[in-house]
């Protein structure tokens, strides 16, 4: 391709983004995330299962998580609550627990 092909191109492309930039915001006057109180909650429950294998001459076995380790089923969550009072001060509370189905032992 002639430079005066590619030099004509990248002129034209040059002209467009310069026409293009005025119309372009850099910033709105609304605020991004707009809100006062969002409320979020997740819930797993688990079941764990498996074994674990060493590689050693002095291994003894294979490891079973549920039985040797005790790994029993369980649910836990995870919750969040943001809470924005202004644009810069926001409240965040998070909480989480672990809740298990089974006694281990």
């Amino acid at each position: 391709m002639p430079t005066s092909i590619i030099r004509t191109r990248l002129c034209l492309a040059a002209l467009c983004a310069i026409a293009l930039v005025p119309k372009l915001a850099a910033q709105s006057t609304e605020e991004f995330d707009s809100y006062k109180l969002r409320l979020a909650g997740y819930w797993v429950y688990s079941t764990p299962t498996g074994s674990l294998q060493g590689s050693a001459e002095t291994d003894l076995g294979a490891i079973d998580l549920t039985k040797d380790l005790h790994f029993n089923t369980y649910s836990t969550f995870y919750g969040k609550l943001d809470w924005k009072f202004t644009h810069k001060i926001i409240f965040l509370y998070l909480e989480a627990g672990l809740i298990p189905l089974k006694r281990p032992f």
